[in-house]
């Protein structure tokens, strides 16, 4: 497959289709917007196999699904919406509101543009101002309020369980991200289910120069599901809440606030590194990085 279009022009070529999912799929609700343009665009750059799918049959019925994904390379968001829309039709993403700049990442910006499926399907996470790699998340508790609400509304989350890794290095970074974790806390009846993307290509894909010539090669993904979990409901995101919304403003944090503080992120930390070394276990182990208890994986 060759792409000679600019890099920003070449997806006006592509049609939102109807999704394969549509005749496999017993449930005759439609795949909402943002999961058709995922299925049209993703299939069109990549050979997707997703393998795992028995462990969404073990997700108890009438639980509110978070969907765990990494986020090793900047398509990952999307090929699991493309991926998984066969089995959650109605997904919401949470996503960086950050733009980038058109000069420097024009693909990055059509990609964005293109698979907007309205306001409902993308909720914001707020960020900094900043470069692109330097950009750090600002952990606000009302960005969760809306995602809850989503989840209520029996719309699935899917969300990168840590930030984007630095351009080069093609494995989990070193440090998980909270909000899988704290989104699971404060949403009653919710499960976790671990989602890992492995493309298959010997280059990181990104959005430089070199990712037309990766993707006109069509690389296969692994897309794999791993076992639903439930957490344990014991982190006090209440003390969280407050404490930042006291530091936000200036206002006096007690001593006791502060421990309360301190002891609720700890457990958060620990609970968002249970779903790395989840993550891990479903990578090869070169993308592991140090993360996982070392499960083989299936070779398919």
């Amino acid at each position: 497959m060759a792409i000679e279009q600019p890099q920003e022009q070449f997806l006006e070529d592509i049609e939102v289709q109807k999704p394969i999912s549509d005749e496999s799929n017993v449930d005759i609700e439609k795949p909402n917007d943002l999961v058709r343009r995922a299925e049209s665009v993703m299939r069109y750059m990549f050979r997707i196999n997703l393998l795992g799918e028995e462990n969404i049959a073990e997700i108890p019925k009438d639980k509110k699904v978070i969907i765990a994904a990494t986020h090793i390379s900047d398509q990952d968001m999307p090929l699991v919406i493309a991926a998984l829309g066969k089995h959650f039709k109605n997904i919401a993403v949470a996503r960086n509101e950050k733009e980038f700049d058109i000069k420097r990442d024009p693909l990055q910006k059509a990609l964005i543009k293109f698979l907007e499926g309205g306001k409902d399907c993308n909720l914001p996470i707020s960020y900094t101002q900043g470069n692109r790699l330097n950009s750090r998340g600002v952990f606000d508790p009302e960005d969760f309020e809306q995602m809850k609400g989503s989840l209520e509304n029996n719309s699935p989350i899917v969300m990168a369980a840590h930030k984007f890794n630095n351009p080069g290095e093609w494995q989990l970074p070193s440090k998980a991200g909270n909000g899988v974790a704290y989104l699971s806390q404060i949403t009653e009846d919710s499960v976790i289910l671990p989602v890992a993307v492995d493309v298959k290509s010997d280059k990181p894909i990104g959005y430089g120069l070199d990712f037309p010539k990766i993707i006109a090669k069509k690389p296969r993904v692994d897309i794999r599901i791993g076992k639903p979990f439930e957490p344990d409901r014991d982190i006090d995101t209440e003390a969280i809440k407050t404490t930042l919304e006291k530091r936000a403003i200036g206002g006096d944090i007690s001593s006791e606030e502060k421990k309360a503080f301190r002891a609720s992120t700890e457990k958060l930390k620990h609970l968002s590194e249970a779903v790395m070394d989840r993550l891990a276990d479903l990578l090869p182990e070169e993308k592991r990085g140090g993360w996982g208890t070392h499960q083989n994986i299936s070779s398919e």
